[in-house]
C-alpha cells in the first residue's frame, strides 16, 4: 500500500483494519502484526527517528519480552516501518522494560539483560542507528524506568545499586560521559519517574525514605535532593503521569495517598493529593495523553466503582470511561501516533473481544478528516473512497460541511489529503 505522504508513515501501522465503514468513523479498538514467541508481554513504546531532522520518517519501537515480531525474529526489540517489523540489531538477551530516545538521537533501551547486540551491557544500552553501545558500567540490577530531563540528561531508575564501583541506590543521572548518584537515592525499589513541566523529576515505588527523608513511596527531585509530597503513599506507586494540565498523576496499589482516601489513582496539584473519581479496582500501570487532554490509563484494573472497564480507562476530567470493551490482559504500555490514535501493548490476547496479539491500536474519531474509510491511515484508499461518494452525490462527500455537494468540497478534500493529518 503506498503512502502518499512519507511524514504519515508512523501512523501506517497495519495494512489491514476489521472495522471500516466508508465514510464513517468507526471507534475502537483494532489488531496490529503481534509480538509472539518466549515469555510474550510487549512492555514499552516510543517513536525513534532514526536520521533527526533528516528526511527519513519516525519508527515505531517497541520493547518487552518476546523472541519474533510479526513473524520477524526479534530478540526483545523490535521497530515497525508502516508496513513491516525489523530487528534493531541481534537486540537484548533480555527483557525491555523501559524506552528513551537521549538529545543527540540515540534510543536507550533498559532492563535485565547482560547484552545487547551481543556486546556486555549491564542492564542499559543505546542504539546508534547501526550498532548497540554500553552506557557506562551499566547497572548490577534491573531497570524499570527512564525519563529525560529539561537540561537532556537521562535518569534511570529500578532495583540496583552501584554502577560499576559507583553507589547510585536506585535512581541515577547520565550526563552524556558517566553515571552520576542523585544524593543517597531511595532506599527501595523505583518503578516509575516522571518529569514535571517545572523540570523537577519524581519517582515513584516501593520505598520509605529518599536522601534520608520519609517520603513513603513517591518523592520529587528538585535538582540537589529529594523531598516528600503530600505525605506520600500507603503502598507502592507503579507508574506515574502528567496530565494536560501540567498536574501529576500517580497510580499503584495504594488505597490512601497524602491526607486522602484514593482508590490507587490520585493526582497531585497545588502541593496537595486528591482522589481521581472511584478510582480504579486495581493498580494502573501506565499512564498517556490523548489529543483533546484525556488522561488514558493502563494495568492490571476491571472496574472503576461498578463500571467495567478492561485493564484501560479514560478520564474526562470528571469521571472515568471504559474504552471499548478493553483487553483481557493487562496493559504495561501506552503511545499516541502522530495522527491522535493510541497503541497499547501489553500481555493480553484480545483486543474489544477480538483477537490481538499484545499489541492494539485505538482508532481516535474526528481527528484526520482525510481520513474518509475511517481505518486510521491516510492511503490511497481513502482518496479513492471519497471520489467514489463524491461521484455518487453522497451527503458523506460534504467535506465543507455545508449541506451541498459540490467541486468545493471536492477540492477542500483534495487540500486535505495532501496535508495527510
Amino acid at each position: 500500500m503506498k503512502i502518499l505522504n512519507s511524514a504519515m508513515l508512523p501512523v501506517m501501522l497495519v495494512a489491514s483494519l476489521t472495522k471500516v465503514c466508508v465514510g464513517q468513523c468507526v471507534q475502537g479498538w483494532n489488531a496490529m502484526p503481534g509480538i509472539a514467541g518466549g515469555t510474550t508481554s510487549l512492555d514499552s513504546m516510543t517513536w525513534w527517528d532514526p536520521d533527526g531532522a533528516g528526511p527519513l520518517p519516525a519508527l515505531f519501537i517497541a520493547g518487552g519480552a518476546f523472541t519474533t515480531a510479526g513473524g520477524v525474529p526479534c530478540s526483545n526489540i523490535a521497530a515497525w516501518d508502516g508496513s513491516a517489523w525489523a530487528p534493531l540489531g541481534l537486540g537484548m538477551d533480555g527483557d525491555v522494560e523501559s524506552l528513551a530516545v537521549l538529545p543527540n538521537g540515540e534510543l536507550v533501551a533498559a532492563g535485565v539483560f547482560t547484552q545487547a547486540g551481543g556486546v556486555p551491557c549491564a542492564n542499559i544500552a543505546a542504539w546508534n542507528g547501526t550498532a548497540w553501545h554500553a552506557l557506562g558500567a551499566g547497572f548490577d540490577n534491573v531497570i524499570y524506568a527512564l525519563t529525560t530531563t529539561h537540561a537532556g540528561d537521562l535518569i534511570a531508575g529500578g532495583f540496583f545499586t552501584h554502577s560499576g564501583a559507583t553507589t547510585l541506590n536506585r535512581v541515577a543521572l547520565w550526563d552524556g560521559t558517566s553515571w552520576h548518584a542523585m544524593s543517597t537515592g531511595t532506599t527501595g525499589g523505583v518503578y516509575a519517574l516522571a518529569t514535571l513541566p517545572s523540570g523537577d523529576v519524581v519517582a515513584g515505588g516501593l520505598f520509605n525514605t529518599a536522601s534520608g527523608k520519609q517520603v513513603r513511596n513517591v518523592a520529587r527531585w528538585d535538582g540537589t535532593t529529594w523531598n516528600a509530597m503530600g505525605g506520600g503513599a500507603n503502598a507502592s506507586v507503579l507508574a506515574l503521569g502528567v496530565t494536560a494540565a501540567g498536574d501529576l498523576v500517580a497510580g499503584g496499589q495504594f488505597t490512601f495517598i497524602g491526607s486522602s482516601a484514593a482508590s490507587r489513582v490520585a493526582r497531585y496539584s497545588g502541593g496537595t493529593w486528591s482522589p481521581m473519581g472511584l478510582g480504579l479496582n486495581a493498580q494502573p500501570l501506565v499512564f498517556t495523553n490523548m489529543p483533546n487532554g484525556d488522561l488514558v490509563a493502563g494495568g492490571h484494573f476491571w472496574f472503576s466503582g461498578v463500571t467495567s472497564m478492561p485493564k484501560v480507562a479514560r478520564w474526562d476530567g470528571s469521571v472515568w470511561n471504559p474504552m471499548g470493551l478493553g483487553m483481557d490482559q493487562y496493559v504495561f504500555s501506552l503511545l499516541v501516533t502522530p495522527t491522535g490514535d493510541l497503541l497499547a501493548g501489553g500481555g493480553f490476547s484480545t483486543a474489544d473481544g477480538l483477537p490481538a496479539d499484545k499489541l492494539a491500536i485505538w482508532h481516535e474519531c474526528a481527528l484526520c478528516p482525510s481520513d474518509f474509510d475511517g481505518d486510521g491511515f491516510v492511503t490511497g484508499d481513502d482518496f479513492d473512497a471519497y471520489v467514489a461518494a463524491f461521484e455518487a452525490g453522497d451527503i458523506a462527500s460534504d467535506f465543507d460541511h455545508d449541506g451541498f455537494v459540490t467541486g468545493d468540497d471536492f477540492d477542500a478534500y483534495v487540500v486535505a489529503f495532501e496535508a495527510g493529518c
